[in-house]
């Protein structure tokens, strides 16, 4: 139909001794319980906000991987129920989904899709399509365990930089034209592959920040070769006109 939908994603900070959200876990009850009475006043309220704007998703958690075997997330789930009417989803690490013990409880399995496709700086198109076979085949596993459920890529992205097929997650910036070349193909096999996989709804791909973003710029979606696949994978609206590629000229969710 042309519009969009929304999907509310609220992402929590970290610092301190925690060098990643997924790292967020404590030794004894007293933190678990601090922990979760200010977590479950922050989910609600961003419950409230995506009820509010008509979000049609909500992931009622991001990477929390060190805090899933909690049981606080059970009655946390059927609460926000009680609030937010729209799909539910957890938003699991790559490496972590097949651990996440509520996807029963939720409507949509969300993973953060950076799996490592290829041990090589440059490997061939049949080696990630292979790679590929194997992620799909045992997320259609997943989700034929848990009564057909949908999977949707919560987060994918890929970086400039010729880590990208073994370490997708690498922040790392290089800007040679093999990088470049390899980001595009990367993109462009990971649409193809989830368009023809039965078992994934959608991706959302990471990141598109709005407005400039110069100091940001590490996945930005706003560059050439990103944009090019999109328009080639997807129609011209997101082809890059030579304007200034710190703005948007249009494009996809």
């Amino acid at each position: 139909d042309g519009g969009f939908e929304l999907f509310w994603k609220p992402h929590l900070g970290y610092g301190g001794s925690f060098e990643w959200r997924g790292d967020i876990r404590f030794e004894d009850e007293p933190s678990w319980n601090r922990f979760f009475t200010g977590y479950r006043l922050f989910l609600l309220h961003q419950a409230r906000l995506a009820a509010r704007f008509g979000a049609e998703l909500l992931a009622v958690g991001v990477e929390l991987e060190g805090t899933t075997h909690r049981p606080e997330w059970h009655a946390l789930i059927a609460e926000v129920r009680t609030i937010y009417s729209g799909r539910l989803t957890y938003a699991a690490n790559w490496d972590r989904v097949e651990e996440v013990p509520f996807w029963s409880e939720l409507d949509v399995i969300g993973v953060h899709a950076y799996f490592p496709l290829a041990p090589d700086e440059d490997p061939s198109d049949e080696a990630l399509q292979r790679a590929w076979d194997g992620v799909l085949a045992d997320l259609a596993e997943l989700s034929e365990r848990n009564g057909g459920k949908p999977i949707l890529f919560a987060e994918i992205g890929y970086n400039r930089s010729l880590e990208a097929a073994r370490q997708p997650w690498a922040y790392e910036m290089d800007e040679s034209p093999a990088a470049r070349r390899l980001r595009r193909r990367l993109i462009a096999l990971a649409i193809r592959r989830v368009e023809n996989a039965p078992a994934i709804e959608g991706m959302f791909w990471w990141k598109w920040i709005p407005g400039p973003n110069h100091h940001d710029r590490d996945f930005s979606m706003k560059d050439p070769e990103a944009r090019a696949v999109l328009a080639e994978m997807w129609g011209d609206s997101t082809r890059s006109t030579g304007s200034d590629p710190g703005r948007s000229t249009g494009g996809h969710p």
